[in-house]
């Protein structure tokens, strides 16, 4: 490779790590690497697999044409499974087609045949990240004999840059679901949620806690959870100290309604780590129908023990009468059955 040729090939490399910096989204990675690639040998089409722990295809990038074009897992996966880079991938190595039409690794297309475009050369490279592989570029000449080693090598060394930019968009990709998850589960609550700091100030409260206490989340996120309800410290510590160690804790309190209104619920709070903030996650289940039910059972066990009470006295009062009355020397079976009636009474 000449000195020309090698600085081309420097900037090339330049251009694509900082194209890649900028971006964290994955399918744009795909894309701006796939482009940049065929761009600089003037390639018919490439693209871009990238490949799950499993080595299954999730995303690529398909160009042809100078266009994008749309693709299905199914179609990502025949990719894979066959031809030259289902080889690169089983093999994690490199490889580099003179001519496709004499070479068993590349599958052939209606478009291969010499009445259309006819043979090609081809270069194609694993992604690798962390010593993993990640994915699989490939980059499709429309003229045989036109790749050779130091292609093969510029090649690879663009693999190298897009599987750290790919493992880095994956990662991204993977927390913001995460978080969208989070943020899904954490408003459709049934129950209030609120996060604080560590110093009790309110920063996000979900769609439930805004209804319950009857004022808008941006009020919310204006108080302290000591105004929203009476916090436990003998059970939490001071400064929350007891739930350093990620344990949840939970007590019984009132949530402070609009107005002068309270609600009885039992708090649960733990600590949690939001987007590498550190915060506290506190909870609020409404325990009005339970604390309901426990005063209908306590009235109903006074109105049994108060309608049993006085028959039951009385029942116990003429047995000790009849026991007295029944002479000493009676039948037997008559006192056995008076002292059954008894201790049954």
């Amino acid at each position: 490779m000449g000195h020309t040729d090698t600085r081309a090939s420097l900037e090339l490399l330049l251009k694509i790590s900082r194209e890649l910096a900028t971006t964290l989204d994955l399918r744009t990675v795909l894309s701006r690497v796939l482009f940049l690639s065929l761009e600089n040998v003037k390639a018919e089409r490439g693209s871009l697999v990238v490949l799950d722990e499993n080595q299954h295809p999730v995303e690529a990038a398909i160009v042809y044409g100078n266009q994008l074009h749309a693709h299905t897992l199914d179609q990502l996966q025949d990719v894979v499974d066959q031809g030259l880079a289902g080889w690169v991938m089983q093999n994690q190595k490199p490889a580099l087609i003179s001519d496709t039409s004499i070479d068993e690794r590349w599958l052939h297309r209606p478009d291969d045949s010499v009445e259309r475009s006819g043979a090609k050369s081809v270069v194609c490279v694993p992604l690798k990240a962390r010593e993993k592989l990640a994915g699989i570029l490939t980059i499709v000449h429309p003229t045989r004999d036109f790749f050779n080693k130091d292609h093969l090598a510029i090649v690879q060394a663009i693999a190298d840059i897009a599987g750290i930019a790919v493992h880095n968009a994956q990662l991204y990709d993977s927390l913001d679901q995460a978080h969208n998850r989070y943020h899904d589960l954490f408003d459709d609550s049934i129950d209030p949620i609120v996060i604080t700091d560590w110093s009790g100030r309110v920063l996000e409260a979900n769609r439930q806690a805004a209804i319950t206490a009857g004022m808008p989340a941006e009020v919310l996120r204006q108080k302290t959870i000591f105004q929203l309800n009476e916090v436990s410290m003998d059970k939490l510590g001071e400064k929350f100290a007891n739930l350093r160690s990620g344990e949840a804790i939970s007590y019984q309190s009132s949530l402070q309604r609009q107005g002068e209104v309270q609600l009885p619920v039992e708090v649960y709070v733990r600590r949690i780590n939001i987007s590498s903030d550190d915060n506290l996650q506190w909870i609020f289940h409404n325990i009005s129908e339970r604390l309901e039910l426990d005063s209908l059972r306590d009235d109903l066990t006074a109105m049994i023990y108060h309608d049993l009470r006085s028959p039951l006295s009385n029942i116990v009062s003429s047995l000790d009468i009849l026991s007295v009355m029944l002479p000493a020397d009676d039948n037997p079976s008559l006192k056995s059955v008076l002292q059954i009636a008894t201790r049954s009474t």
